[in-house]
């Protein structure tokens, strides 16, 4: 019985390490369905830029889109004005732009959304049989993909080898309580920081760049202490968040001091509803809704 354990234990590392495989085998079909997707995309708009020479190439009357418009447009001539048809030709022309566009925009849209719902974590190799490493991939808010972030594994026995993990995600303990349960629930856990990290990390920047006449905006390393104040000759605005659990993108924590008629601290008060939107909903919006109701509130 005494043997019976290690044995146990290597199949199921052997399984685990063949799981991985077979993600890595799938993430390269997604990117070979992918890269054949961007190919009838080009032909496509091929196909399409050559039936729109052929159609400004025709010139029999009535023939070409721009035809059939002129042959409306100057039936609309002989009731209304000059001005009246000008009008409407552009009207025209921006509705069949507008209906182009947002056609190409959908199929765009649902072609990436595709993708990113097929992608997996790939593994590769590091030179030794009993090394496999992991791929731990990020994305922003919008799903565009950002930095990635690698983890080697030593298969036996399990653990960690190398990582390029933030110094703020507990690699150790998070070892020490899930390699024993699966392979596949630390590398979640271990995603859960590394996402919300960028998250929180994104909204900050997003706010900063819509904003930049705040006159100071504190943060740590990890953004789990954002700190933000605003001082005017006619209004002061302080708000601190701080996020207990790193795994999270909202606050845990948040105060909000407020006062719209004077630039004195003193003169603040808190704001209790706000500080509950900060923890409910994303930074930016929170913070362009409060100053916005201020302002209405002053008028």
């Amino acid at each position: 019985m005494e043997g019976a354990e290690p044995q146990l234990q290597l199949e199921r590392l052997s399984r685990q390490c063949e799981a991985l495989k077979q993600k890595q085998e799938h993430r390269e079909e997604v990117r070979k369905a992918k890269d054949k997707k961007k190919e009838n995309v080009k032909r496509l708009e091929s196909k399409r830029a050559s039936l729109k020479a052929q159609l400004q190439r025709t010139t029999a009357a009535g023939t070409t889109l721009q035809d059939k418009l002129a042959v409306a447009l100057s039936t609309m001539n002989a009731v209304g004005t000059k001005k009246k048809a000008t009008v409407a030709r552009k009207a025209s022309y921006a509705q069949l732009a507008s209906v182009v566009t947002n056609r190409r925009a959908r199929r765009q849209q649902a072609a990436l959304g595709h993708a990113y719902r097929l992608a997996g974590r790939t593994t590769f190799s590091v030179g030794d049989e009993n090394l496999i490493g992991v791929c731990l991939d990020t994305s922003s808010p919008s799903g565009a993909f950002l930095e990635p972030y690698y983890v080697v594994m030593q298969l036996t026995p399990l653990a960690v080898h190398k990582h390029t993990m933030p110094y703020f995600v507990p690699v150790t303990s998070i070892a020490e309580a899930r390699l024993g349960v699966s392979l596949q629930s630390f590398l979640d856990e271990i995603s859960d920081y590394l996402q919300a990290y960028v998250m929180r990390r994104e909204q900050l920047h997003n706010f900063k760049e819509a904003h930049p006449e705040i006159g100071l905006v504190e943060f740590t390393t990890p953004i789990d202490y954002v700190e933000i104040s605003n001082t005017s000759l006619d209004r002061y605005v302080r708000i601190q968040l701080a996020y207990d659990d790193l795994k999270q993108i909202l606050p845990q924590r948040a105060v909000v001091l407020h006062s719209s008629s004077s630039a004195n601290p003193d003169d603040a008060i808190r704001e209790a509803v706000v500080e509950a939107d900060f923890k409910q909903a994303d930074f930016l919006q929170v913070f362009d809704a409060f100053m916005a109701t201020s302002d209405a509130e002053d008028l």
